[in-house]
Formats: structure tokens, C-alpha cells, sequence
């Protein structure tokens, strides 16, 4: 190990871990820290956004598929009116 890790490490320690690297980041770095923290909250909501989007489609093909198989006939379906755009329409608001 190098002589410069042990006064490091011994400052860190009287300090939380995470101030301690604020308060010693130069301007750039601490740019650097924002811009990281911004663009992980941009990716989890996207994330998140994007699982509540896959559970509704999931919920919606499952009731589209119920009410498919019911019919004996494909073009006994269409008798069900605008049933395929309220689901598209449920699903792209």
C-alpha cells in the first residue's frame, strides 16, 4: 500500500465517507457527482415508468385474450363494437 491511502483513510474515518469526498471534490468533481445523481433519478423513473407501463399491458392482454377466446369465430369478435381501440387507448395514454 501506498503512504498517501493511510491519511486518507484516518481523515475519512472522524467523517461520514460521503461528506468527507464532498468536501475534498474539487468544482468539476462535484459537477461530475450532480450530473451522475441527476441522470441515475432520470433512469430509475424511466425504469419505473416503464414497469408500471409493462403491468398494464400485461393486464390488458389478459383480458383481451379472456374475451378472444370466448368467441367461436374470429368475425364474431367484431360484434364487441371499438373493443380494440379503448384497449389501444388504454394502453398509449
Amino acid at each position: 500500500m501506498n503512504a498517501y491511502y493511510f491519511p486518507v483513510v484516518g481523515a475519512a474515518a472522524n467523517k461520514a465517507e460521503l461528506v468527507y469526498i464532498w468536501e475534498q471534490a474539487t468544482p468539476e468533481g462535484k459537477a461530475i457527482i450532480i450530473l451522475l445523481l441527476l441522470f441515475s433519478i432520470l433512469a430509475w423513473s424511466v425504469m419505473t415508468s416503464k414497469a408500471i407501463q409493462m403491468r398494464r399491458a400485461k393486464k390488458l392482454n389478459q383480458y383481451f385474450l379472456g374475451e378472444f377466446q370466448t368467441q367461436k369465430a374470429v368475425h364474431q369478435f367484431n360484434r364487441l363494437g371499438c373493443f380494440f381501440l379503448t384497449c389501444q387507448a388504454r394502453v398509449w395514454r
